[in-house]
């Protein structure tokens, strides 16, 4: 069986943490993942054009399987008597001010952060909760991946109860970054004056409900527009290079006639690429 991917810890600072409540660590890995996909009839057009046009599908947060709220935490806001949190929230005032107007005096600065109250803050993350959560949904395209060929939760709910097919991908930094999501119990929360992108990320598109554990997800979060440096989409479709392909599993229940063509179109197209047949119970045997 393939190893498991390699795993890099990359803690972040306490304060962020602290705006949030959420786990203390984002979790990189690199190595082998896996996308499940079914073969119905709806969907087997988007496998085919992945193994013949080497290009995939990266949805919308409210185009994925998850139930949306999960991608829209509440804006919330801390204790403003609290000297720290104070300090984040004019940091934050500060910030706003020079976006706005590069030329803000100090008088004028004063003059906001003389006027802040509880109430204000509270009532403003309240106002802007909707509009924080549009550009996650603006910005935010999704890959979601596992790191075990194996998982018998997935091959039943994505992948057709192993009538399906999985991908094995190799990815490295160099092609992108894959984040280990979080399970949590309760949903996360988004501080109002957050200012850090991997807070962000964190609590929008890196946390899940608990009981979604078993799915082990890793994901490549990918930016529209692109970052620099960072993958490309053209019509939300990422394109792979073929040295990012590691193997296709194909479950044991598949249809012989979807089974051919999917074997002889890997043939053409990805010649060195081997083919798994999986059953239930982790039993995997190479056919190709």
């Amino acid at each position: 069986m393939p190893l498991e991917p390699k795993i890099k810890v990359s803690p972040l600072y306490d304060e962020q943490i602290d705006a949030y409540g959420n786990p203390k660590t984002v979790v990189m890995g690199r190595g082998h993942f896996y996308k499940y996909k079914s073969l119905a009839p709806k969907y087997l057009p988007h496998t085919l054009e992945i193994i013949k046009d080497r290009k995939i599908f990266c949805p919308r947060p409210s185009q994925t399987n998850d139930k949306d709220e999960e991608f829209k935490p509440p804006v919330t806001v801390g204790d403003y008597s609290d000297p720290i949190y104070r300090a984040r929230v004019h940091r934050w005032v500060r910030r706003i001010a020079t976006r706005s107007n590069p030329h803000a005096l100090e008088a004028q600065i004063q003059h906001q952060l003389s006027i802040i109250t509880q109430e204000g803050l509270e009532s403003y993350a309240k106002q802007l909760e909707p509009e924080y959560h549009q550009e996650i949904e603006n910005q935010y395209r999704l890959l979601s991946l596992s790191d075990i060929p194996d998982n018998h939760h997935l091959w039943v709910n994505y992948a057709d109860d192993y009538a399906g097919i999985s991908f094995q991908f190799f990815i490295t930094p160099e092609f992108s970054t894959v984040y280990q999501v979080n399970y949590v119990q309760s949903r996360p929360k988004w501080d109002l004056v957050c200012d850090q992108d991997m807070e962000t990320l964190s609590a929008t598109a890196l946390t899940k409900l608990d009981k979604w554990r078993d799915e082990r997800e890793f994901r490549v979060v990918i930016s529209e527009p692109p970052l620099p440096y960072g993958p490309v989409l053209v019509n939300q479709k990422l394109d792979l290079p073929i040295e990012a392909f590691a193997g296709i599993y194909l479950g044991n229940k598949i249809n012989p006639t979807i089974k051919t063509l999917i074997v002889d179109l890997a043939k053409q197209y990805l010649p060195l690429v081997p083919i798994y047949e999986v059953a239930k119970g982790s039993l995997i045997k190479k056919i190709l």
